[in-house]
């Protein structure tokens, strides 16, 4: 069975059951950057990565805790939570490694036998300059769910060699930083598993008013000013996306940030989601976009179905800076 496979027979999160004595723990770190006032949730809803790593390592039996930290950049206050973990998952963004690199040297001490894994866009944008500079042991760079299955093989199960894996660094005998080659793109992302919102302890017995999704990853354009960890497009088709809404819809959700760089790339299949996908729960919503793009005619079905914010990038009004940037 190969990786794909793999990863489309994942439970949901409701069907998980421990069967794994390994403790993993996965921590979001708190971030410097103030939102408007008004967008308060972008701190407070459940992200979508973590989600969806917490669905993967308990869909394969694992004891899972997550410790969602964005509240709170006092790492003292996490004296003590380190020491039944087997492994601690970090997700780092931009603006974290102040705390990161804190944090990795208290879960080392508390627990000298714990292994570090660092994700997101931060360590996959400079791998070798924040494994050099922490005492993480791993970090998978870019797309993480095929990666991290082959990871899960190394670490649990003694089956892989971390030489052996695609969009993996990690450090040998030597504490020596080692880079591997990255892992291509998945193309058919409806394998995707659903994000487990369970795990957000912050949330626990209540509505989820707010949330992140993603209906593409990757952006079709190549503006030399941009790093994007998903750098070719690939899409959910619009029966996935609405089988997604319809599962995460149990937490009553009002809003959703769509996480897509341009939600507008192909015109027909934004009216084919509308139809298909975001009509079968009421819910508001804003998205990132082009104005090369949209007409009124789309923007008006956009609205119709619940869209009221679209951030557009407007980079210059200067022409020969934006052939500089290769805008298009």
């Amino acid at each position: 069975m190969n990786l794909e496979e793999r990863l489309a027979l994942i439970p949901k999160p409701h069907e998980a059951q421990v069967t794994r004595q390994e403790k993993v723990g996965y921590l979001v770190p708190p971030s410097p950057f103030v939102v408007p006032i008004g967008w308060e949730w972008c701190h407070t809803a459940p992200f979508e990565g973590p989600s969806i790593v917490a669905t993967i390592f308990k869909g394969l039996g694992f004891q899972f805790e997550l410790l969602d930290q964005r509240d709170d950049n006092n790492v003292d206050s996490l004296k003590g939570k380190f020491k039944d973990f087997d492994l601690l998952g970090i997700f780092t963004t931009e603006d974290s490694f102040p705390y990161l690199k804190k944090v990795i040297e208290l879960a080392k001490k508390e627990n000298p036998k714990i292994k570090i894994i660092l994700g997101g866009a931060l360590v996959s944008s400079v791998p070798e300059l924040i494994m050099n500079n922490t005492l993480a042991d791993y970090a998978i760079l870019g797309e993480g769910e095929l990666t991290l299955l082959e990871f899960i093989d190394h670490w649990a199960d003694k089956k892989t060699h971390p030489k052996d894996i695609l969009g993996m660094a990690w450090k040998n005998k030597k504490q020596e930083t080692i880079i591997n080659p990255r892992r291509p793109q998945m193309k058919n992302l409806d394998i995707v598993p659903f994000q487990d919102f369970s795990v957000w302890k912050r949330f626990e017995g209540k509505d989820i008013p707010e949330i992140y999704l993603s209906t593409t990853r990757g952006c079709h354009c190549q503006c030399r000013f941009c790093y994007r960890t998903h750098p070719q497009m690939a899409y959910k088709t619009p029966k996935r996306v609405k089988e997604e809404i319809l599962y995460l819809k149990k937490w009553n959700f009002k809003h959703a940030w769509l996480n897509d760089l341009s939600f507008t790339t192909i015109p027909e299949r934004v009216e084919e989601l509308m139809k298909e996908a975001f009509s079968v729960h009421e819910f508001s919503w804003n998205c990132f976009a082009r104005v090369t793009e949209v007409d009124e005619r789309r923007l008006e079905i956009m609205k119709m179905h619940g869209c009221n914010i679209i951030l557009y990038g407007f980079e210059s009004v200067s022409q020969a800076v934006l052939d500089a940037y290769n805008k298009g």
